[in-house]
C-alpha cells in the first residue's frame, strides 16, 4: 500500500501542478474569444449604425455627399472639414462614398490616413489599423506622414493590447527615423510601454 502511494503521489502531484496552468490557459483562451466577438459585435453594430444614419438622413447625405460635379480634391477638402468638426459617422458616410467614386484618385492615400484616424475615434481600431497598413502599403518611406503614420499605428497595437507589435513599431521609428520629432516621441511611448507592460507582470 505505502509503495503504491509513493509510486502514485509524485503523478498526483504533477497533475495538480498542471491543473492551474490548463485552467488559466482556457481563461485566456475564453477572454481572447470573448474579445473578438466583442469587437466583431462592436464593428457590426457601427456598420448598422451608418447605415440607419444613411437611411434616416437620406436627402441631407445626398447633398453633403454628391459627387455631381465635384473633383476627388474638393471632395476630399469636404471630409478634412466633416472630421474636423468630429462628425465621425457623418465621416464615415463620406468615406464610403469617396471609395465607391473616387478609388482610383490620386487623394486615396490622404483618405486611407485621415480614415484611420477616424476609425479610431470612433474605437474601431481593428479598421484603423487596416486603413493605416493600406496608407503605408502605399506610401514612400520618405513620406513626410509616414512615421506619424507609423506613430499611430504604434497607438493602434496598444489599444488593441498588441503590447509587442507596439513596441516593434515604435523601435523601428526610432532606427529609421533617428533625431527626428517622431523618434522623440516614440522614445517616449517606448518608455510608457515597458512601464505598462511591467505592471501587467
Amino acid at each position: 500500500m505505502n509503495k503504491t502511494i509513493a509510486i502514485v503521489l509524485p503523478f498526483l502531484l504533477a497533475a495538480c501542478a498542471i491543473q492551474p496552468k490548463l485552467v488559466r490557459l482556457k481563461t485566456d483562451q475564453k477572454d481572447e474569444q470573448i474579445k473578438k466577438f466583442q469587437q466583431s459585435k462592436k464593428e457590426s453594430e457601427l456598420r448598422q449604425e451608418i447605415s440607419a444614419l444613411r437611411k434616416k438622413r437620406e436627402n441631407q447625405f445626398n447633398e453633403m455627399w454628391t459627387t455631381n460635379g465635384i473633383t476627388d480634391h474638393v471632395f476630399f477638402s469636404k471630409l478634412m472639414q466633416v472630421f474636423e468638426e468630429r462628425k465621425y459617422l457623418d465621416f464615415e458616410v463620406g468615406y464610403q462614398t469617396f471609395f465607391e467614386h473616387y478609388a482610383k484618385s490620386t487623394k486615396k492615400k490622404d483618405v486611407l490616413y485621415l480614415g484611420s484616424l477616424n476609425a479610431f475615434q470612433l474605437g474601431q481600431n481593428p479598421g484603423a489599423l487596416q486603413r493605416i497598413n493600406d496608407f503605408l502599403n502605399l506610401s514612400p518611406r520618405n513620406d513626410p506622414r509616414y512615421q506619424q503614420a507609423l506613430l499611430h499605428k504604434a497607438e493602434i497595437y496598444k489599444k488593441l493590447k498588441l503590447f509587442d507589435f507596439s513596441e516593434k513599431t515604435l523601435v523601428l521609428i526610432l532606427e529609421k527615423y533617428a533625431h527626428t520629432a517622431e523618434a522623440e516621441r516614440a522614445q517616449l511611448e517606448l518608455g510608457l510601454l515597458h512601464d505598462r507592460k511591467e505592471d501587467i507582470r
